[in-house]
Protein backbone atom coordinates (compact mmCIF):
# COMPACT_ATOMS: atom_id res chain seq x y z
CA UNK A 1 0.00 0.00 0.00
CA UNK A 2 2.52 2.39 0.98
CA UNK A 3 4.58 1.89 -2.47
CA UNK A 4 1.32 2.41 -4.30
CA UNK A 5 0.76 5.73 -2.48
CA UNK A 6 4.42 6.51 -2.78
CA UNK A 7 4.24 5.69 -6.84
CA UNK A 8 1.61 7.81 -7.19
CA UNK A 9 2.97 10.72 -5.39
CA UNK A 10 6.06 10.60 -7.78
CA UNK A 11 4.35 10.72 -10.70
CA UNK A 12 1.74 13.29 -9.56
CA UNK A 13 4.65 15.73 -8.35
CA UNK A 14 6.65 15.64 -11.39
CA UNK A 15 4.20 15.96 -14.12
CA UNK A 16 0.66 17.81 -12.31
CA UNK A 17 2.35 20.36 -11.42
CA UNK A 18 3.09 20.85 -15.41
CA UNK A 19 -0.58 22.11 -15.53
CA UNK A 20 0.25 25.85 -15.08
CA UNK A 21 2.53 25.41 -18.17
CA UNK A 22 -0.51 24.35 -20.35
CA UNK A 23 -3.88 26.06 -18.39
CA UNK A 24 -6.12 27.56 -20.85
CA UNK A 25 -7.54 31.14 -19.22
CA UNK A 26 -9.85 33.78 -20.60
CA UNK A 27 -7.56 36.41 -21.87
CA UNK A 28 -9.50 38.54 -23.89
CA UNK A 29 -12.00 37.58 -25.89
CA UNK A 30 -15.66 37.43 -24.16
CA UNK A 31 -17.48 34.38 -24.16
CA UNK A 32 -19.28 35.12 -27.04
CA UNK A 33 -18.71 38.63 -29.41
CA UNK A 34 -20.91 40.93 -28.59
CA UNK A 35 -19.68 43.74 -30.34
CA UNK A 36 -22.08 45.21 -33.05
CA UNK A 37 -20.45 44.47 -36.99
CA UNK A 38 -18.82 41.34 -35.68
CA UNK A 39 -18.93 39.04 -39.18
CA UNK A 40 -20.48 35.48 -37.77
CA UNK A 41 -18.47 33.88 -39.94
CA UNK A 42 -15.19 35.20 -38.66
CA UNK A 43 -13.76 32.46 -37.66
CA UNK A 44 -10.37 31.76 -39.69
CA UNK A 45 -7.06 33.60 -39.15
CA UNK A 46 -7.01 35.52 -41.90
CA UNK A 47 -9.71 37.26 -41.07
CA UNK A 48 -9.30 40.83 -40.02
CA UNK A 49 -12.41 41.12 -38.69
CA UNK A 50 -11.22 38.70 -35.75
CA UNK A 51 -9.98 41.52 -34.01
CA UNK A 52 -13.02 43.37 -33.87
CA UNK A 53 -13.73 40.43 -30.82
CA UNK A 54 -10.99 41.57 -28.92
CA UNK A 55 -12.17 43.49 -25.39
CA UNK A 56 -10.25 47.07 -25.06
CA UNK A 57 -7.18 46.52 -22.53
CA UNK A 58 -6.51 43.10 -24.15
CA UNK A 59 -2.73 42.78 -23.91
CA UNK A 60 -1.63 41.47 -27.57
CA UNK A 61 1.37 41.14 -29.85
CA UNK A 62 1.90 42.83 -33.10
CA UNK A 63 4.07 41.42 -35.43
CA UNK A 64 5.14 43.50 -38.51
CA UNK A 65 6.14 42.94 -42.01
CA UNK A 66 9.89 44.54 -41.19
CA UNK A 67 10.35 41.68 -38.27
CA UNK A 68 9.03 44.18 -35.32
CA UNK A 69 6.88 42.86 -32.36
CA UNK A 70 5.03 45.17 -30.12
CA UNK A 71 3.60 44.22 -27.01
CA UNK A 72 0.77 46.71 -26.11
CA UNK A 73 -2.67 46.98 -24.81
CA UNK A 74 -5.74 46.81 -27.57
CA UNK A 75 -7.69 49.79 -27.56
CA UNK A 76 -9.79 49.65 -31.06
CA UNK A 77 -9.80 48.71 -34.91
CA UNK A 78 -10.63 49.91 -37.98
CA UNK A 79 -10.82 48.66 -41.33
CA UNK A 80 -7.52 49.93 -42.04
CA UNK A 81 -5.89 50.72 -38.77
CA UNK A 82 -4.81 48.98 -35.21
CA UNK A 83 -5.53 51.54 -32.24
CA UNK A 84 -3.08 50.19 -29.49
CA UNK A 85 -2.18 52.21 -26.34
CA UNK A 86 0.60 53.98 -27.53
CA UNK A 87 -0.16 54.88 -30.69
CA UNK A 88 -1.28 52.23 -33.51
CA UNK A 89 -0.35 50.87 -36.47
CA UNK A 90 -1.52 50.62 -40.47
CA UNK A 91 -3.33 47.02 -41.65
CA UNK A 92 -0.92 46.77 -44.27
CA UNK A 93 2.70 46.54 -42.16
CA UNK A 94 0.83 44.62 -39.87
CA UNK A 95 1.95 40.21 -40.28
CA UNK A 96 0.15 39.01 -37.01
CA UNK A 97 -1.54 39.76 -33.92
CA UNK A 98 -1.78 37.33 -30.84
CA UNK A 99 -2.57 37.15 -27.77
CA UNK A 100 -0.42 37.35 -24.91
CA UNK A 101 -1.18 35.46 -21.70
CA UNK A 102 -0.36 37.13 -18.11
CA UNK A 103 1.56 34.48 -16.93
CA UNK A 104 2.11 34.95 -13.36
CA UNK A 105 4.53 32.60 -11.02
CA UNK A 106 1.84 32.83 -8.84
CA UNK A 107 -0.22 30.49 -10.89
CA UNK A 108 2.65 27.89 -10.38
CA UNK A 109 3.16 28.32 -6.62
CA UNK A 110 -0.43 28.02 -6.03
CA UNK A 111 -0.79 24.37 -8.43
CA UNK A 112 2.51 22.98 -7.18
CA UNK A 113 1.45 24.15 -3.21
CA UNK A 114 -1.97 22.54 -3.18
CA UNK A 115 -0.85 19.33 -5.47
CA UNK A 116 2.11 18.79 -2.84
CA UNK A 117 0.29 19.32 0.26
CA UNK A 118 -2.46 16.41 -1.25
CA UNK A 119 0.53 13.88 -2.13
CA UNK A 120 1.96 15.16 1.84
CA UNK A 121 -1.43 13.81 3.21
CA UNK A 122 -1.17 10.88 1.28
CA UNK A 123 2.40 9.80 1.75
CA UNK A 124 1.98 10.61 5.69
CA UNK A 125 -0.98 8.36 6.27
CA UNK A 126 0.93 5.73 4.28
CA UNK A 127 4.02 5.88 6.05
CA UNK A 128 1.79 5.28 9.49
CA UNK A 129 2.08 1.07 9.98
CA UNK A 130 -0.59 -1.06 9.88
CA UNK A 131 -1.97 -1.38 12.46
CA UNK A 132 -0.97 1.59 14.35
CA UNK A 133 -3.04 4.21 15.61
CA UNK A 134 -3.42 7.23 12.74
CA UNK A 135 -0.64 9.37 13.25
CA UNK A 136 -1.62 13.65 13.28
CA UNK A 137 2.07 14.27 13.51
CA UNK A 138 3.15 12.44 10.36
CA UNK A 139 0.29 13.58 8.64
CA UNK A 140 0.84 17.31 9.50
CA UNK A 141 4.49 16.73 8.35
CA UNK A 142 3.41 15.36 5.28
CA UNK A 143 1.56 17.87 4.83
CA UNK A 144 3.76 21.12 5.70
CA UNK A 145 6.85 19.17 3.19
CA UNK A 146 4.62 18.54 0.22
CA UNK A 147 3.36 22.10 0.21
CA UNK A 148 6.79 23.11 0.04
CA UNK A 149 8.01 21.06 -1.68
CA UNK A 150 5.38 21.30 -4.46
CA UNK A 151 5.12 25.30 -4.15
CA UNK A 152 9.12 25.14 -5.09
CA UNK A 153 8.77 22.64 -8.14
CA UNK A 154 5.49 24.53 -9.42
CA UNK A 155 7.23 27.86 -9.38
CA UNK A 156 10.01 26.47 -11.17
CA UNK A 157 8.48 24.44 -13.69
CA UNK A 158 5.79 27.52 -14.14
CA UNK A 159 9.31 30.02 -14.81
CA UNK A 160 11.38 27.16 -16.95
CA UNK A 161 7.70 26.46 -19.31
CA UNK A 162 6.66 29.24 -22.10
CA UNK A 163 3.12 30.28 -22.47
CA UNK A 164 2.41 30.20 -25.68
CA UNK A 165 0.91 32.85 -27.48
CA UNK A 166 -2.81 32.74 -29.38
CA UNK A 167 -2.81 33.58 -32.47
CA UNK A 168 -5.86 35.45 -33.45
CA UNK A 169 -4.77 36.97 -37.12
CA UNK A 170 -2.16 36.20 -39.56
CA UNK A 171 -2.18 38.08 -43.32
CA UNK A 172 -3.23 36.18 -45.24
CA UNK A 173 -4.11 32.92 -43.03
CA UNK A 174 -6.67 29.91 -42.72
CA UNK A 175 -7.36 28.01 -39.95
CA UNK A 176 -9.39 28.61 -36.43
CA UNK A 177 -8.17 31.85 -34.31
CA UNK A 178 -6.87 31.49 -30.64
CA UNK A 179 -5.28 27.94 -31.34
CA UNK A 180 -2.41 27.67 -29.52
CA UNK A 181 -0.22 26.47 -32.29
CA UNK A 182 3.39 25.62 -32.54
CA UNK A 183 3.41 26.37 -36.04
CA UNK A 184 3.21 29.70 -37.43
CA UNK A 185 2.87 30.44 -41.19
CA UNK A 186 3.50 34.10 -42.35
CA UNK A 187 3.80 35.82 -45.62
CA UNK A 188 6.27 38.96 -45.92
CA UNK A 189 7.76 40.70 -48.36
CA UNK A 190 11.55 39.90 -50.28
CA UNK A 191 12.49 43.15 -49.09
CA UNK A 192 11.68 42.83 -45.00
CA UNK A 193 13.25 38.91 -45.32
CA UNK A 194 16.39 40.14 -43.99
CA UNK A 195 15.09 41.31 -40.78
CA UNK A 196 13.22 38.20 -39.54
CA UNK A 197 16.38 35.54 -40.53
CA UNK A 198 19.58 37.67 -40.04
CA UNK A 199 21.89 35.42 -37.87
CA UNK A 200 19.22 32.89 -37.28
CA UNK A 201 20.08 28.90 -38.36
CA UNK A 202 17.25 27.74 -41.04
CA UNK A 203 16.51 25.53 -44.13
CA UNK A 204 15.85 27.91 -47.50
CA UNK A 205 13.64 26.60 -50.74
CA UNK A 206 14.67 28.16 -53.43
CA UNK A 207 12.70 28.89 -56.60
CA UNK A 208 14.74 26.72 -58.48
CA UNK A 209 13.29 24.03 -55.82
CA UNK A 210 16.70 23.40 -54.18
CA UNK A 211 16.99 23.18 -50.61
CA UNK A 212 19.33 24.97 -48.28
CA UNK A 213 20.45 24.48 -44.57
CA UNK A 214 22.73 27.00 -42.65
CA UNK A 215 23.60 30.24 -40.83
CA UNK A 216 22.11 33.41 -42.47
CA UNK A 217 25.14 36.00 -41.69
CA UNK A 218 23.81 39.08 -42.98
CA UNK A 219 21.29 40.56 -45.31
CA UNK A 220 19.86 43.37 -47.19
CA UNK A 221 16.51 44.29 -49.03
CA UNK A 222 18.17 42.61 -52.07
CA UNK A 223 20.57 39.93 -50.75
CA UNK A 224 21.21 37.99 -48.29
CA UNK A 225 24.97 35.73 -47.15
CA UNK A 226 24.12 32.48 -46.33
CA UNK A 227 26.67 29.67 -44.69
CA UNK A 228 25.62 26.42 -45.98
CA UNK A 229 26.31 23.98 -44.18
CA UNK A 230 23.63 20.91 -46.44
CA UNK A 231 22.28 21.40 -49.87
CA UNK A 232 20.35 19.32 -52.39
CA UNK A 233 22.50 20.53 -55.14
CA UNK A 234 27.00 20.94 -55.14
CA UNK A 235 26.74 24.07 -56.42
CA UNK A 236 25.17 25.61 -53.12
CA UNK A 237 28.05 24.86 -51.02
CA UNK A 238 30.24 27.01 -48.25
CA UNK A 239 29.30 30.71 -47.85
CA UNK A 240 27.51 31.87 -50.74
CA UNK A 241 25.12 35.02 -51.57
CA UNK A 242 21.31 34.77 -52.52
CA UNK A 243 19.09 37.02 -53.64
CA UNK A 244 15.74 37.26 -52.09
CA UNK A 245 13.78 37.09 -55.28
CA UNK A 246 14.96 33.38 -55.67
CA UNK A 247 14.06 32.58 -52.03
CA UNK A 248 10.62 31.34 -52.20
CA UNK A 249 10.27 30.14 -48.42
CA UNK A 250 12.58 29.92 -45.06
CA UNK A 251 11.61 27.37 -41.79
CA UNK A 252 13.46 28.06 -38.66
CA UNK A 253 12.90 27.52 -34.67
CA UNK A 254 12.42 30.41 -32.55
CA UNK A 255 12.56 30.61 -28.32
CA UNK A 256 9.18 31.70 -27.42
CA UNK A 257 10.21 31.93 -23.46
CA UNK A 258 11.04 29.97 -20.52
CA UNK A 259 14.01 28.89 -19.01
CA UNK A 260 15.33 25.48 -19.43
CA UNK A 261 17.42 25.40 -16.44
CA UNK A 262 14.38 26.20 -14.17
CA UNK A 263 12.48 23.09 -15.95
CA UNK A 264 15.27 20.88 -15.34
CA UNK A 265 15.99 22.22 -11.24
CA UNK A 266 12.34 21.79 -11.12
CA UNK A 267 11.79 18.62 -12.24
CA UNK A 268 14.83 17.40 -10.80
CA UNK A 269 13.87 18.54 -7.37
CA UNK A 270 10.15 16.60 -7.91
CA UNK A 271 12.30 13.22 -9.09
CA UNK A 272 14.26 13.84 -5.96
CA UNK A 273 11.86 13.52 -3.02
CA UNK A 274 9.80 11.65 -5.18
CA UNK A 275 12.64 9.20 -5.61
CA UNK A 276 13.22 9.42 -1.88
CA UNK A 277 9.59 8.69 -0.71
CA UNK A 278 9.96 5.90 -2.86
CA UNK A 279 13.29 4.62 -1.26
CA UNK A 280 11.99 5.36 1.95
CA UNK A 281 8.81 3.38 1.71
CA UNK A 282 10.98 0.41 0.31
CA UNK A 283 12.26 -1.02 3.47
CA UNK A 284 13.46 -4.40 2.25
CA UNK A 285 16.06 -2.83 0.47
CA UNK A 286 19.11 -0.80 2.13
CA UNK A 287 20.00 0.97 -0.60
CA UNK A 288 16.82 2.01 -1.81
CA UNK A 289 16.56 5.92 -0.27
CA UNK A 290 19.63 6.29 -3.02
CA UNK A 291 18.71 4.81 -5.77
CA UNK A 292 15.28 6.14 -5.48
CA UNK A 293 16.84 9.86 -4.95
CA UNK A 294 19.27 9.16 -7.73
CA UNK A 295 17.16 7.54 -10.34
CA UNK A 296 14.22 10.17 -8.96
CA UNK A 297 16.29 13.54 -10.15
CA UNK A 298 17.95 11.81 -13.72
CA UNK A 299 14.44 10.87 -14.95
CA UNK A 300 12.99 14.31 -13.14
CA UNK A 301 15.82 16.77 -14.80
CA UNK A 302 14.90 14.78 -17.76
CA UNK A 303 11.12 15.18 -17.98
CA UNK A 304 11.82 19.00 -17.12
CA UNK A 305 14.18 19.26 -19.91
CA UNK A 306 11.68 17.63 -22.45
CA UNK A 307 8.31 19.55 -21.81
CA UNK A 308 10.85 22.86 -22.00
CA UNK A 309 11.75 21.24 -25.31
CA UNK A 310 8.20 20.80 -26.34
CA UNK A 311 6.60 24.35 -24.80
CA UNK A 312 9.58 26.87 -25.27
CA UNK A 313 10.38 26.75 -29.01
CA UNK A 314 8.01 28.06 -32.16
CA UNK A 315 7.95 26.33 -35.72
CA UNK A 316 7.77 29.33 -37.90
CA UNK A 317 7.33 28.96 -41.96
CA UNK A 318 7.91 32.45 -44.19
CA UNK A 319 6.24 32.49 -47.42
CA UNK A 320 8.19 35.01 -49.10
CA UNK A 321 6.51 37.18 -51.76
Amino acid sequence: MKTILASTGALLLILANTGCAGRRMNIGLPDTPTQPGTPPDSDTLGSWENLQQLKPGSRIAVYLENGGRMVQRFMAVTESRLILDINGVEREKVVAVALVPDDRLRDGVLAGSGIGAGIGIGIGAAFTEDGDEFSAAVVTAGLVYGFGIGAGVGTLLDSGLATRERALYFRGGTGRPLAPARNWTLKIPRHQLFRWIEGRKLHLMLRDAAYLKGKVIHGTESEIEFDVTDASEKPYRGRIRISTDHISTVAYRENIGGNRLAAAIGGGLGGFFSGALLGAADQDSAHGFVIGTGVGTLVGSMVGLGLAEHYNWREVMLIVQ
